[in-house]
């Protein structure tokens, strides 16, 4: 699928040694979302101007993926790239890492469970994480949702909305 908010699948190409596939895709020179929260000017979140062009970008590819019937399952700030337009030097944000990426279903649902633990939706933590048993439960495009809310407080004040008491080791 062809955005400018989704990093572009250039080859697929076989590695010589184990045949295994290896991905082609555009480069993206100015690190994640990730890497920039992570510096220490950015501890109380992004400057405003920054803020606003990662939020239209990520949701423009947002809407693409929704529009083409895809669930990205694995939104978070590792998987939004910071790429430079050698033509006009804007900067542009893009998704990226689509190995979680599924179809919706007719019905608009995925079944399987996927995405990182401080990003994933509540009900998709109690059975991934805490492996507490649920119906057969599907899950619709609001995985995704609740992942962007989630990488955006991030983006704004410079930390999660929710750290476990004691550190990641708590679970529950």
């Amino acid at each position: 699928t062809d955005h400018e908010n989704i990093v572009r699948l250039l080859a697929i190409e076989d590695e010589s040694s184990n045949h295994d596939k290896v991905l082609v895709m555009e480069l993206c020179t100015h690190g994640s979302l990730y890497n920039l929260l992570d510096n220490p000017e950015n501890s109380h979140g992004l400057e405003e101007e920054e803020f606003f062009r990662v939020l239209k970008d990520v949701a423009g590819g947002m809407q693409h993926l929704r529009v083409n019937g895809i669930v990205h399952r694995d939104i978070k700030p590792g998987n939004i790239m910071k790429y430079e337009d050698p033509e006009t030097g804007r900067f542009i944000d893009k998704l990226i890492d689509f190995g979680a990426a599924r179809e919706i279903e007719d019905d608009g649902q995925v079944m399987s469970l996927y995405g990182t633990e401080e990003y994933l939706h509540p009900d998709l933590y109690q059975r991934a994480v805490l492996r507490r048993p649920m119906s057969k439960k599907q899950f619709g495009v609001g995985v995704d949702l609740w992942s962007l809310g989630v990488t955006f407080y991030h983006a704004a004040t410079g930390h999660l909305p929710f750290r476990p008491y004691g550190g990641r080791k708590n679970k529950e």
